[in-house]
């Protein structure tokens, strides 16, 4: 297989723009920046989003985990993820103005277009708002250079009056991120192997009634799924998918945030949609 050509030059920055990448919004946005096109120090990922129907490049593990908390806030309508700070001119004025050397691609040595980690659009009682958040393991933010580099980035956001901050592992519920790890996979039952051959109107009402006899203080999952697939002849294992699909949707509520799911031991469980929780640390 031929090696990526990973150098940034004009040419290069010219073809991004005219791919559109950097632009659109919703299941419209193409990331500046790709998995294929930053060197792999592992932890890399593209997933694919419940909420925005596209594929999301993640460059960190912490990334991700951060990207599965957005995704999951009712009160975060899009995430777009490397987005630039496609002014060159202007991160390179206000390099100058700090005394700061520009990112330059280590090969070409030509200034790059710098990008942060995630634009997202929170939705309140009085509209939407933007906010930057760049994602950073608390250890780096000793490194003189990356500092450096985020006084550019606040300072070009804060001249476009917007929202600048850091997100590092301290404020990433890890507990949470891996919770949704596991259950995200069930946010949508249309294609599950044990519901397929039924009617979507029959569905519902298997799921209705699910919901119905989940509900409690000591519920051991397991057993009631395998219960419930046995009384209502579904293949096995269904209705493990069925509790995961109602908890990922908010349709039950049970502990995903501070203790991780555990399907073998009494667990409280209730209906009704959970709040939303902070996220937006920075």
């Amino acid at each position: 297989m031929a090696k990526r050509n990973r150098v940034e030059t004009p040419e290069k920055q010219a073809k991004w723009i005219k791919e559109g990448r950097g632009s659109g919004y919703g299941e419209n946005y193409k990331p500046w920046l790709t998995i294929h096109d930053v060197p792999s120090k592992g932890g890399r990922s593209r997933i694919a989003g419940t909420k925005i129907k596209r594929e999301h490049h993640l460059l960190s593990n912490l990334e991700r985990d951060y990207f599965l908390i957005l995704e999951y806030r009712d009160s975060v309508v899009d995430i777009r993820e490397q987005f630039p700070l496609f002014e060159l001119t202007e991160t390179l004025a206000i390099a100058k103005e700090c005394g700061i050397e520009p990112p330059t691609d280590p090969v070409s040595n030509y200034p790059i277009v710098m990008s942060s980690d995630f634009r997202i659009t929170i939705k309140d009682e009085n509209g939407t708002v933007d906010v930057i958040r760049t994602v950073k393991p608390k250890g780096e933010l000793m490194d003189e250079r990356i500092i450096q580099k985020f006084e550019i980035e606040r300072r070009y956001w804060k001249s476009k009056g917007l929202d600048w901050g850091i997100v590092t592992e301290l404020e990433i519920n890890q507990v949470l991120a891996r919770n949704l790890n596991d259950l995200r996979s069930c946010h949508d039952l249309s294609n599950l192997d044990g519901l397929r051959s039924i009617s979507v109107k029959n569905r519902n009402a298997l799921i209705s009634a699910f919901k119905q006899t989940v509900s409690g203080n000591r519920v051991v999952i397991r057993d009631m799924a395998h219960d419930f697939d046995s009384r209502m002849t579904l293949e096995i294992g269904t209705s493990l998918s069925i509790f995961k699909h109602l908890l990922y949707t908010k349709q039950i509520n049970m502990d995903i945030d501070t203790v991780k799911l555990k399907f073998d031991t009494p667990q409280k469980i209730s209906v009704g949609k959970s709040a939303d929780i902070e996220v937006f640390a920075g």
